[in-house]
């Protein structure tokens, strides 16, 4: 039996699951990208040697060594990264704990957003039943 505290915050990661999952994709992108840029895979303008030089160039960009910037950059993309895949883990291991009714349920009201209204509709079931159902679900 789940506490008041740990099924509001249940409800809201449920709420944000949408959002999470996004976010940890952004991330990894990223990631990657910052990973590409520390391996020295891509491609760069040529490197400048001195800003005198820099002058009688239009649009060159003075080359800066950035290295330490972005292994600053990677770690606190990965403190992200692994805060927002525990959130979709966390969603995830108490999705695996419902049967298909419970999760399709739970898809209704928190990923297409609908209202106890609306789904008591589609399931045809009062809005009563439904909402001891999801408390039933938090609950397990």
């Amino acid at each position: 039996m789940m506490i008041s505290k740990d099924i509001e915050e249940l409800k809201q990661d449920l709420k944000l699951f949408r959002h999470s999952l996004g976010k940890l994709m952004d991330l990894e992108d990223m990631l990657f990208l910052v990973s590409e840029e520390l391996s020295g895979n891509t491609i760069k303008s040529p490197h400048i040697k001195s800003e005198d030089e820099a002058k009688y160039q239009r649009g060159t960009i003075i080359y800066k060594n950035n290295i330490c910037d972005l292994i600053e950059r990677e770690s606190d993309l990965v403190k992200q990264r692994d805060y927002y895949l525990y959130k979709v883990k966390k969603v995830e291991s108490f999705l695996k704990l419902l049967n298909d009714d419970d999760v399709k349920l739970l898809e209704y009201h928190y990923w297409d957003k609908l209202g106890l209204r609306t789904i008591s509709k589609i399931l045809f079931l009062s809005k009563d039943t439904l909402s001891r159902r999801l408390s039933v679900i938090y609950n397990k």
